[in-house]
């Protein structure tokens, strides 16, 4: 998942302004599923994020194995949605 970095300096002179700098660590991910992942896709699916269910033309991609909508695919990688997977079994869900 992407973050903002913050970045600043020291100066030991005295300054007119204070500049803030927030830029991102990496640039978003862009859903791209493909072909075989399309094709494997049904005509509707639940995102394993926010588990809302959308139709095909949503689907962003799968991400270890579990499929996640266009809204959600720029916000998660393989840690956040193994976070979810290990969350999910320890918490007595089934995952499959």
């Amino acid at each position: 998942m992407t973050s903002p970095v913050i970045t600043t300096s020291l100066h030991f002179a005295r300054v007119s302004e204070l500049i803030i700098t927030i830029d991102w660590i990496k640039p978003p991910r862009v859903p791209n599923p493909t072909e075989y992942e399309w094709n494997t896709c049904p005509a509707t699916f639940r995102c394993y994020s926010c588990l809302e269910r959308k139709g095909k033309k949503h689907f962003g991609g799968l991400v270890l194995d579990k499929r996640i909508c266009r809204t959600c695919y720029p916000f998660l990688d393989e840690t956040t949605v193994g976070g979810i997977i290990r969350f999910d079994e320890k918490h007595g869900f089934k995952v499959d």
